[in-house]
């Protein structure tokens, strides 16, 4: 244990000596100090204890601190000195020597690289960044931005700080309030270097008027932020100012784009509940609630629960429940004029759940609440405290004293209920040390569990003490990582042979087999749940992985070959690494530590991952070290190789504990895992390169390189497709995976192909294509035949490549769309026809390709329908109709169908339509086709007998239900038709002339040649007659009313009427 004291210099920390505190006593010192200048009187000013939360370990591993302690800070009396303490790792991570005094901070660690420091002097900001190695700590200024508006800063203050630190994300974000009630953010780095500040815009979502009850209340102008929070769990932002608690939202990735997604006017709802005037304190997170502190004018002080959720358009803050009444009478004067709030609630799921808290006045007096019932002072801390947060356990508070130190405290919820809770995680934990135990005992016993009775037995008291209830931290997981990360017992002093490690490692591969043999035998691999199943099996691929790898280091050994140095510093790396976070392994060597620790091996990929990616970072870094990198690659590549081995031999030798892995949950194998992949990932990237640039420099050395290449990124694509494979069927984290790999797949094969072409040889082209088929690199395949120009090669992989992955389908399908992406449809439509059923079904959504296949298959009335469709697309020209209806009435001649049915018929009129469209239209084919009205109201205007007739030819074309929805027209048409002839002038020159050349003139004239269109014999007509729609005896009529000639001009109007009739001869009256 640690012992943590405040002076207004240092820090210090020493044992604790366990035997000066009293059993009696409920509270715990955690760390006491043991000088006397920490007393009250010296005590600083400002503290906060705080509790971080997931850091980042290694290179994006997700991890825990141990113990809720986290991170401490105080500031000295005057609030010239800041000093920031990592509980964690023991040690002080920031000394600060401010200019002026400081009135407020925030710090943050990112494990083994810098500790941040945000600070407040008196209204300015500071960020302090301390890196690890470094001795002085680099100080930057932060202010207001300018205003864009008026280019002009409005004199605002900084009033209140926040740091971020997200576990995926190398950088660090630190947010200022301000007295203007803005937000201004500032990134920082790896290397600590903030970025200019910038102010968060509020947005358009949310408004600041809100209504509440019957008052309506108004922010105001200017209300500073007093306090910001940010939640983890959902990556929001919170703030809270003099009334309103805000939620802003955005992407978490880019905190500059977060806006106002959400608030509550807190102020209003503590004015209408209690119907008094209150100031807003300060608030506490905790999961989805967020509780604010409020001191009332007459009722004291009061807590409000807010519950913060996602709505359907933005953040809702919910009021759920109102603590009041709290410590009323029990603080007065400036007592109560500063009072923090430290929230607990031990179930934030549960509606029933009562929160417990602690009030720490100013002057350093804490109150314990449950409730709204304020506890008795006597069972609280009565001496000062500067702050306090709920251990990691939830079971006792943490207070920071000035002279004591750190002070654990029970928490009041431990009553019956937390008692329970208490006895039932103690009775866990020893049932499952006893399930530990009978896990060792079984396997010093392993030749008796080949007794299926003893067997049995064995597997009903593990059942018994819930040993397969978890899938995580379960015996079983923990005896194969005490086997796997035993310390070499005779490492270090003067046994170091290098065979000494090795032959450790056979016994650990060993013993972890037979441990595997007696999960197997005893059935309890059936019962295992995947997930403790995957963790198994990378052990053992682990342990392989090292062994492998220790066995191409010794080689290397043997001959100093160059690559030692360099596979060693990898080893180094990776050991510092794991030592940071095992302190029994600190006085042990780094290479020792990566080889006993064999369930860190993560840690050595990550190492290699990092180390490879800088070293031959570019061509020609890469080829002037390309010994090492061969060798180095050919070590890696014989212990990838290796773990593929074990995992075959897994997958055959206990095939129970697969065939258990279904129903959407399988076995991740560890080749599959991330690190695997980015490792392997870093090294092809690295020999690529090389093989790049070697052939200017070394040519010899090409082959050796191209080699190299296509071995790492066979396994780069195995670890892929495994990692895809293992994934739930459909879910959108295969898809996911699915499309990494086959990205990494096009972008390698593409690579390897155009090495091959390259003066590579067909054996080395043959590899490629192997590769290829392989992991369906359709790409590659395409772009291999068409390189070649081997049909026979394309037309094989067409018909054997039916059934790929799941994602991939089908080869032919593919090249369809290849050659369709390249614009070669005559390419595509010449396959042979072998491929046509396939083709056809590719094509369906494509119709103008569509009915050219149809044609092809002989399947004619297909291709009319298709026709149709394709005629009746929107936007076509004269000429486009006319020849895609010409061919889908061929389609359905060739199909059976005859002159006469209805389908050709409909073509016809079609056809017909656009042939008037040309005689009426003075354009080209190329405009666009006109609607049967249009052509009607062309026709009309004008005044040649030929031209205006071609109406009614229109309308005989049209249908009948065009006939009858413009019969209006159709009468109008035929009163055009009459008033284009002068009948009187015609009957007097009928007089002296012989019948024929009367009957020609009559057939000169417009209604002659409409009754032709409309009534004649010979004439087309679509659908019913034109006569049902107006027979010829009514046109007469109404050309009669209309024209009102006398008898013998109208007796000539008939006759050019009805000799268009067939049977009608002119008889002289």
């Amino acid at each position: 244990s640690i012992v943590l004291r405040v002076s207004p210099r240092r820090i210090h920390r020493d044992h604790l000596n366990r035997s000066e505190s009293s059993e009696s006593s409920p509270f715990t010192p955690l760390f006491r100090s043991q000088s006397a200048c920490a007393t009250t009187a010296m005590a600083p000013r400002v503290a906060r204890l705080c509790r971080l939360p997931d850091v980042a370990i290694g290179s994006g591993t997700r991890g825990k601190l141990q113990g809720g302690e986290g991170c401490a800070w105080t500031l000295d009396k005057g609030g010239r000195s800041l000093h920031a303490w990592d509980l964690e790792r023991k040690r002080d991570v920031v000394h600060v020597e401010a200019t002026e005094s400081l009135v407020d901070a925030h710090v943050a660690v990112r494990r083994g690289s810098m500790a941040i420091a945000a600070c407040l002097e008196h209204g300015k900001g500071r960020i302090w960044t301390k890196l690890d190695g470094k001795r002085n700590t680099i100080a930057r200024k932060v202010e207001v931005p300018d205003d864009p508006k008026t280019r002009r800063n409005e004199r605002e203050r900084l009033v209140a700080v926040h740091t971020v630190r997200h576990v995926n994300d190398a950088k660090s974000h630190v947010l200022f309030g301000t007295s203007g009630g803005k937000i201004v953010h500032v990134v920082l780095d790896e290397r600590g270097e903030p970025s200019k500040p910038k102010v968060l815009e509020r947005g358009q979502g949310v408004g600041v008027i809100q209504r509440i009850g019957s008052l309506l209340w108004k922010q105001q102008e200017v209300s500073p932020i007093k306090q910001l929070a940010w939640r983890e769990k959902d990556g929001i932002l919170l703030a809270l100012d003099n009334a309103e608690l805000q939620v802003w939202t955005g992407d978490p990735d880019d905190l500059s784009s977060y806006t106002l997604g959400g608030n509550l006017n807190v102020q209003a709802h503590f004015k209408q509940e209690l119907d008094d005037n209150c100031e807003i304190n300060n608030f506490c997170l905790v999961g989805k609630h967020v509780f604010v502190l409020a001191r009332m004018q007459q009722r004291g002080l009061c807590v409000l629960d807010v519950k913060v959720e996602r709505g359907t358009e933005s953040y809702v803050c919910q009021p759920s429940k109102l603590y009041k009444g709290l410590a009323k009478g029990f603080w007065s004067g400036a007592a109560s004029r500063r009072v923090l709030l430290r929230c607990l609630l031990p179930d934030p799921d549960n509606p029933q759940s009562v929160p417990e808290y602690l009030l720490l006045g100013s002057e350093g007096r804490v109150l314990s609440c449950l409730g709204s019932s304020v506890q008795k002072f006597t069972s609280c801390y009565e001496k000062p405290v500067l702050d306090a947060c709920p251990s990691k356990t939830y079971t006792s508070w943490l207070l920071l004293d000035p002279s004591a130190g750190v002070m654990s405290v029970p928490m009041q919820t431990s009553s019956r209920q937390q008692l329970a809770m208490d006895a039932d995680m103690a009775s866990a934990t020893r049932m499952g040390e006893l399930a530990l135990d009978e896990l060792r005992h079984a396997l010093a016993q392993r030749s008796e569990m080949d007794d299926p009775d003893k067997a049995s037995d064995f597997r009903a008291r593990l059942m018994s003490l819930g040993a397969f209830t978890k899938a995580e931290s379960n015996p079983f997981l923990t005896l194969g990582k005490e086997i796997v990360d035993t310390l070499f017992k005779h490492w270090g002093g003067e046994d170091t042979s290098q065979a000494n490690m090795g032959g450790q490692l056979v016994d650990k591969k060993n013993r972890f087999n037979t441990y595997l043999e007696l999960l197997s035998s005893t059935g309890c691999f059936d019962l295992l749940k995947p997930e403790s199943l995957s963790t198994l099996f990378a052990l053992a691929m682990k342990i392989q992985f090292l062994l492998a790898l220790r066995e191409a280091e010794n080689l290397l050994s043997t001959n100093e070959h160059p690559a030692l140095p360099f596979l060693r510093e990898c080893l180094a790396l990776a050991g510092e690494e794991i030592k940071s976070f095992h302190v029994a392994l600190a006085a042990r060597p780094p290479e020792e530590v990566v080889y006993s620790r064999a369930s860190s091996c993560d840690y050595l990929l990550v190492a290699l991952q990092k180390t490879f990616a800088s070293r031959f970072q570019t061509a020609q870094e890469a080829a002037a070290g390309w010994g090492i990198l061969e060798a180095s690659t050919a070590c890696i590549l014989s212990a990838v190789e290796s773990s593929s081995e074990t995992w075959k031999y897994i997958s055959e030798r206990f095939p129970s504990a697969f065939a258990y892995a279904t129903g959407g949950s399988s076995i991740l194998p560890w080749l599959g895992s991330k690190r695997i992949i980015g490792m392997l990932a870093s090294t092809t990237e690295a020999v690529l390169n090389a093989t790049n640039a070697l052939s200017a420099v070394y040519p010899e050395h090409v082959p050796a390189a191209r080699g190299r290449l296509l071995e790492l990124a066979s396994q780069l694509l195995d670890s892929h497709r495994l990692a895809v494979e293992s994934a739930s069927i459909g879910s959108d984290t295969q898809q996911t995976l699915f499309r990494e790999y086959a990205a990494t797949r096009d972008r390698q094969l593409a690579a390897l192909l155009e090495h091959a072409l390259d003066d590579g040889g067909q054996e080395a082209i043959d590899a490629v294509a192997s590769l290829a088929v392989r992991h369906h690199g359709y790409a590659c395949l395409a772009q291999l035949c068409d390189t070649v120009g081997s049909e026979e090669m394309l037309f094989d992989y067409m018909r054997k490549l039916e059934s790929g992955a799941q994602f991939d389908g089908k080869f032919c399908t593919f090249y369809f769309q290849w050659l369709l992406d390249r614009k070669r449809e005559f390419e595509l439509m010449h396959l042979p026809s072998e491929f046509d059923e396939e083709l056809l079904g590719f094509i369906q959504p494509l119709l103008r390709l569509r009915w050219l296949q149809e044609i092809k298959m002989r399947k004619h009335s297909a291709a009319s329908h298709t026709l149709e469709v394709l005629s009746k697309e929107n936007g076509l020209s004269l000429e486009q109709s006319y020849r895609r209806l010409s061919l889908q009435k061929l389609s359905l001649l060739a199909s059976g169908q005859g002159h006469l049915s209805e389908k050709v018929r409909d073509v016809d009129s079609a056809l017909t339509l656009l042939d008037i469209q040309r005689e009426i239209s003075i354009g080209s084919n190329k405009d666009p086709i006109m609607s049967p009205v249009e052509m009607v109201d062309v026709a009309l205007q004008e005044t040649a007998p030929s031209k205006l007739s071609l109406a009614f030819a229109i309308f005989a074309a049209a249908g009948d239900g065009f006939r009858r929805s413009h019969l209006k027209r159709l009468e109008a048409a035929w009163r055009a038709a009459a008033d284009v002839t002068d009948w009187e002038e015609l009957a007097n020159a009928r007089v002296g002339e012989s019948d024929e050349s009367y009957l020609g003139a009559l057939q000169q004239t417009a209604v002659h040649q409409a009754a032709v269109y409309c009534y004649g014999s010979r004439s087309f007509c679509a659908g019913a007659p034109v006569s049902d729609t107006l027979n010829i005896d009514e046109v007469y009529t109404l050309l009669q009313e209309h024209t009102a000639l006398e008898e013998y001009p109208l007796e000539t109007l008939k006759h050019a009427l009805f000799t268009a009739t067939q049977g009608l001869q002119v008889v002289d009256t």
